[in-house]
C-alpha cells in the first residue's frame, strides 16, 4: 500500500513539472512574439530622415530634393558616365542585342562627366517629376541625345532622349545599370535641357 502511494507522489510529482515548465515555455514565447511586434511597429527615431519630401507643386511637376542614394551606383569607381549627341539613322545601323550582350554605339560628340557634373545631371533629372504616370504616345520620337552608362570601359547602358517629342528609352545589356528616373514633367524637361544645352549638345528637330 506504502509503495502505490508512493508511484501516485512521484507521477503527480513529474506530472507537476512538466506543467511548470510547459507553461514557462508558453510565457517565453508569447514575450518574444510581443517583443518582435514591438520592433516591427516601433517608430522610426528622430536620426531617420525620409528624403524627397515636395517642396514645390506646379501643375503636374512636383519639385524634390534629389535623393541621391538611389544613384549612388553612379559614382562608383568602375563606372563612367557620358553625355552625347547622335545620329538616329546611323545608330539603328548597329548591333544591340540584350540577350547575347552586344551594345554598339557612335555618338558624334561625347562629353564624359566628373563626379560634379554627375551631381548636377541627377539634380535635372530627379529634382522634378511627374504627378501624370500616364506618358501618352510619341509624335515623333527621333531620338538624337543619350547618356551613356560605361562599366570597366564597356558601354552597358544607354538612355536615348528625344527633345523634340519629349521622349525616352533605355537600352541595356546589364540589367543592375537601370536609370530610372520617374515621369518626366515640362519642368524637368526645360532642366535636362538647359543641361545638354550648356554642353553645347543639344539637338531637336526643327520645329515646322
Amino acid at each position: 500500500m506504502e509503495r502505490g502511494n508512493s508511484h501516485h507522489f512521484e507521477y503527480s510529482t513529474i506530472m507537476k513539472s512538466l506543467f511548470t515548465l510547459l507553461s514557462l515555455a508558453f510565457l517565453l514565447g508569447c514575450q518574444s512574439v510581443e517583443k518582435s511586434n514591438s520592433v516591427e511597429n516601433e517608430t522610426p527615431s528622430s536620426d531617420f530622415t525620409v528624403t524627397n519630401e515636395p517642396i514645390e507643386i506646379e501643375g503636374s511637376c512636383i519639385s524634390s530634393e534629389p535623393n541621391l542614394a538611389n544613384y549612388q551606383w553612379m559614382f562608383d569607381d568602375n563606372m563612367r558616365i557620358s553625355i552625347c549627341s547622335f545620329n538616329p539613322e546611323e545608330q539603328a545601323k548597329l548591333k544591340y542585342n540584350r540577350e547575347e550582350g552586344i551594345m554598339e554605339f557612335l555618338p558624334i560628340e561625347e562629353i564624359p562627366l566628373d563626379s560634379t557634373q554627375i551631381v548636377e545631371l541627377l539634380t535635372s533629372l530627379v529634382g522634378w517629376k511627374n504627378t501624370n504616370t500616364f506618358g501618352g504616345a510619341a509624335d515623333c520620337y527621333y531620338p538624337q541625345n543619350a547618356i551613356l552608362f560605361y562599366r570597366n570601359d564597356s558601354l552597358k547602358t544607354y538612355y536615348e532622349i528625344c527633345f523634340s517629342c519629349q521622349k525616352t528609352e533605355t537600352r541595356t545589356i546589364d540589367k543592375t545599370i537601370n536609370p530610372d528616373f520617374d515621369y518626366f514633367c515640362d519642368k524637368k524637361w526645360d532642366a535636362l535641357e538647359k543641361y545638354f544645352d550648356s554642353h553645347d549638345l543639344l539637338v531637336k528637330l526643327e520645329e515646322n
